[in-house]
């Protein structure tokens, strides 16, 4: 058993945690353990150091075994270790890349025009159009946002949420006017262009549902939506690689819908009311704003999580995908709130 621990605690492998966190897991758990338990609480401590583990998941484990045996506990806190991800040591290269006292500099290239494109091709069999070179006039003739949506208002709106969250980060934020001053920046230079905005419009169909005495009962909508396509091409400069990248994000804003069902005594049946909020043009331009905001938070999380990639040991590759929360200063793991890369 001696042998065991020993082979694992001088493992030349390091993973995450630090001790100052381990020591005040260890405290807290103390009062919970026999006295022989104390012995392993203080042989976890140095296991954390020397493995850097997953230390939420090891502590959990060790908690719901503490009335075990302690040769079968310390099997399980070995094994935890080496089968469970661990992403200490990635978070604390983010927090050092966050804590950079360094001028970043980024390059803001803007699309000239927005694609259009409306989705609603029954209107087509609906008016009996048969010519194929009539269906786009058609359809953005019948469109119920796309038709009043000004390609420059909508633009100008996404890059100036863009510029200002961008700045949030603290870059330096250039646009095409101030190239020659851009490229003389020395170092942590990036070109961020937004290759190409698609708006499509379609409906959404939406059931709002509810469940009375076991019986369900809904109401079935169809919402006018917008989904906003866009593609990125990110590049950092000055670098021997230099290499652009494609990345692909995507959001959709639709009707609001408010509904209620509601038992009616009098009829002794379930009725339904509701209101829509439809979209409006102006909606659709505040949404611009926003995405232009969530898009360079975005682009502050790739160069974080590349700067996460090129600092791990040689041989290690990122087994997540981090965020960074401005406002509350946090780092968390990140779903589908990310840009999604292309392949080349």
């Amino acid at each position: 058993m001696l042998l065991i621990a020993g082979f694992f605690l001088l493992s030349p492998v390091k993973w995450g945690c630090s001790v100052s966190e381990c020591w005040q897991w260890g405290i807290l758990l103390q009062g919970r353990v026999t006295k022989k338990g104390k012995i392993f609480i203080r042989i976890l401590i140095v296991f954390c150091e020397k493995f850097r583990c997953h230390f939420e998941i090891t502590i959990f484990v060790f908690m719901k075994m503490s009335g075990k045996r302690p040769v079968v506990l310390l099997s399980v806190l070995l094994l935890s270790a080496l089968v469970m991800p661990c992403r200490a040591q990635e978070k604390k290269l983010a927090k050092e890349f966050v804590k950079q006292e360094v001028q970043r500099n980024v390059l803001l290239l803007q699309p000239s025009f927005v694609y259009k494109t409306s989705l609603k091709t029954y209107i087509l069999d609906s008016l009996g159009i048969k010519d194929k070179t009539l269906f786009d006039s058609v359809l953005m003739a019948n469109s119920v946002i796309l038709q009043y949506v000004d390609d420059s208002l909508f633009i100008a709106n996404y890059m100036a949420g863009l510029k200002k969250e961008l700045k949030r980060f603290r870059f330096s934020v250039y646009d095409e006017n101030r190239t020659a001053d851009f490229m003389a920046a020395n170092s942590n230079a990036y070109i961020v262009n937004v290759a190409q905005i698609e708006l499509e419009e379609d409906l959404f169909p939406y059931r709002d549902a509810t469940v009375y005495e076991n019986i369900e009962y809904y109401h079935d909508h169809l919402l006018n939506s917008l989904t906003v396509d866009s593609w990125f091409e990110i590049s950092e400069v000055n670098t021997e690689k230099n290499e652009r990248q494609v990345y692909f994000a995507s959001d959709a804003i639709m009707d609001d819908i408010h509904g209620e069902f509601t038992y009616d005594v009098f009829s002794d049946e379930i009725k339904y009311f509701y209101t829509i909020d439809s979209l409006t043009v102006k909606d659709v331009y505040v949404f611009a704003y926003q995405l232009g905001r969530t898009y360079a938070a975005y682009t502050f999380d790739l160069i974080m999580n590349k700067y996460i990639s090129d600092h791990l040991p040689k041989g290690k590759k990122a087994k997540h995908y981090l965020r960074f929360d401005p406002v509350h200063r946090k780092i968390f793991q990140a779903d589908d709130d990310r840009f999604v890369p292309l392949d080349k």
